[in-house]
């Protein structure tokens, strides 16, 4: 995490079932998954510390969640519109990725950084939803 201000980024699935917050820099850098769940559906996403994610009440109830390989990943989606909007990385299981598409439209922005392998991904502009903390 960088040095600037955090901010309470919200979102949610496409349904507004599963809502939750987290806590994060205004400015993100967002990262381009290359697992193999990720890379079909194209995921976004910038990591936080589990303990800056924050489920709404009752949103548990809508979670399912899918595994696969080692087991480490932990991808959960919306019961009823099937949407991921977080999930437990592997290569960081103490974390939340957030999925960038799915941060409500406010003043943050998010920035794509190096993928694994030194993979240069190039400037990104996807909005995020936000409030000074």
């Amino acid at each position: 995490m960088s040095s600037e201000a955090m901010v309470v980024h919200s979102g949610g699935c496409h349904c507004r079932s599963v809502r939750w917050q987290v806590e994060a820099p205004g400015s993100v850098v967002a990262w381009i998954c290359n697992c193999s769940d990720c890379s079909m559906r194209g995921n976004v996403h910038f990591v936080v510390p589990a303990a800056r994610f924050s489920l709404a009440p009752g949103a548990g109830d809508f979670l399912t969640t899918y595994t696969f390989g080692t087991r480490t990943a932990k991808h959960t989606f919306c019961k009823l519109c099937g949407i991921s909007s977080f999930y437990t990385p592997r290569s960081n299981p103490d974390g939340v990725a957030i999925t960038v598409a799915c941060v409500d439209p406010g003043r943050g922005e998010a920035r794509l950084g190096a993928g694994r392998g030194g993979a240069r991904l190039g400037a990104g502009g996807a909005a995020l939803g936000s409030r000074r903390r």
